[in-house]
């Protein structure tokens, strides 16, 4: 007589039957709502972004338009054509300061996130283990929640490093045009 080779079956708490990989499900927990609508980025990093973005208007719209202040009365300034492409290599330098702070504080935010939510995820899956629980299929996290994550993401971290990026090439190649 030949074994039967079918799994034995894994009953959960209820008393339901559930069979092969379904039986165990994946021991860590998706990121809860929670997690997924949190801000990632610090104060300093929001401020670095918002300074980021300001003087990347300013160099995207004095390299698109050629708009250049011949004077600033408050500090007494006045700039010939010499002076124009000083301050314009002086903003290019400016901009590339801000960005690569921007870049330095978020990436080291969006380190310390996911550290926390692994600290996080492996707390629970302790905590499960201790109780003695059996692990059942997580629901899945809804779509519409990771495609808001993503297009937000796309927003606070891809737009300003485009933006200044931007800004730099505008602002260098508006001096060579002077």
């Amino acid at each position: 007589m030949a074994k039967d080779k079918t799994p034995l079956p894994i009953t959960d708490v209820a008393g339901n039957i559930r069979r092969g990989i379904e039986a165990i499900g994946d021991p860590l927990p998706p990121p809860s709502q929670r997690e997924l609508a949190r801000d990632p980025f610090g104060e300093v990093t929001r401020k670095e972004r918002r300074a980021l973005l300001a003087l990347s208007l300013v160099g995207i719209f004095i390299g698109w338009t050629g708009v250049m202040p011949k004077h600033i009365q408050s500090f007494g300034l006045t700039f010939n054509a010499d002076h124009q492409t000083v301050a314009l290599y002086l903003l290019a330098a400016v901009i590339v300061y801000f960005l690569c702070a921007f870049l330095c504080y978020s990436i080291l935010d969006y380190v310390a996130t996911w550290d926390a939510q692994d600290a996080d995820r492996q707390n629970q899956l302790t905590e499960r283990t201790k109780a003695g629980y059996l692990t059942l299929p997580h629901p899945r996290t809804p779509a519409g929640l990771i495609l808001t994550r993503r297009f937000r993401t796309l927003l606070d971290f891809w737009l300003p490093i485009a933006l200044g990026v931007g800004a730099i090439v505008a602002v260098i190649v508006r001096t060579r045009h002077l």
